[in-house]
């Protein structure tokens, strides 16, 4: 029998014990607000990976929970993990919506502040460059790669090859871009894209994505340097 990876995700999410339905909820990684005006969105769930990241980073997910909200806007927002069945009470019973653009406002969305961020104009960005392909293992007349491999072709046909910054949701262009964690009071630091650490190992900029995503409550992912290329 062939599956397809949609079929495959799911039987994943449903063994270990992970509802599907925020991914495809509006409040998914996008800022909607309360009937009151609060700030509130859906951060994740609950994988077999969060869950080990987080424990290795020494905030575990609550027994019972599966799904991580953000309530309140930044920086005074506040990450919660919660059962689904309580996130669907929570929605219902706050009365989460997705609040429309201000009048005469240009393309843009609403930030983790609850404050509404124009896009970049249209044009700005170059597509990313041919990418090479990493080398393949011969395997009598197939050829095969590795997962590593594999991931790495994906990611760099979709954004681009390295290096990479890690590229934050919810605020301005001048304080998007991950620069350093502050060990000596564990505070994160976002700038510009000058000012943005860069990284060459993909797994390395995946792994600090998720530490960034539990601490401050605001979605992150990785980006290609090419994307931004004319900014």
């Amino acid at each position: 029998m062939i599956i397809t990876r949609h079929q495959l995700r799911k039987i994943i999410k449903e063994a270990s014990g992970v509802p599907s339905w925020p991914e495809q909820h509006f409040a998914w990684r996008n800022t909607v607000f309360t009937k009151d005006g609060d700030v509130r969105y859906i951060n994740d769930v609950a994988e077999p990976e969060t869950v080990q990241a987080s424990a290795e980073m020494g905030v575990p997910v609550p027994p019972g929970a599966n799904v991580l909200i953000v309530k309140g806007a930044y920086p005074n927002s506040e990450s919660v993990w919660l059962h689904d069945a309580e996130v669907l009470d929570l929605i219902k019973g706050e009365g989460w919506y997705e609040r429309p653009p201000p009048p005469d406002a240009k393309s843009g969305f609403w930030d983790g502040k609850g404050e509404w961020s124009e896009d970049p104009e249209e044009g700005l960005y170059d597509l990313p460059p041919e990418i090479d392909m990493p080398p393949a293992i011969p395997e009598g007349r197939r050829m095969r790669i590795t997962r590593r491999q594999l991931r790495r072709v994906i990611k760099e046909a979709v954004d681009g090859p390295p290096p990479y910054v890690l590229e934050r949701s919810g605020v301005g262009f001048d304080e998007r871009f991950f620069v350093e964690v502050r060990w000596d009071d564990g505070r994160v630091i976002f700038g510009s894209l000058e000012q943005a650490q860069e990284y060459n190992d993909l797994s390395v900029a995946e792994d600090l994505v998720k530490m960034i995503d539990m601490k401050e409550g605001l979605y992150t992912r990785v980006r290609s340097t090419s994307f931004f290329e004319g900014v």
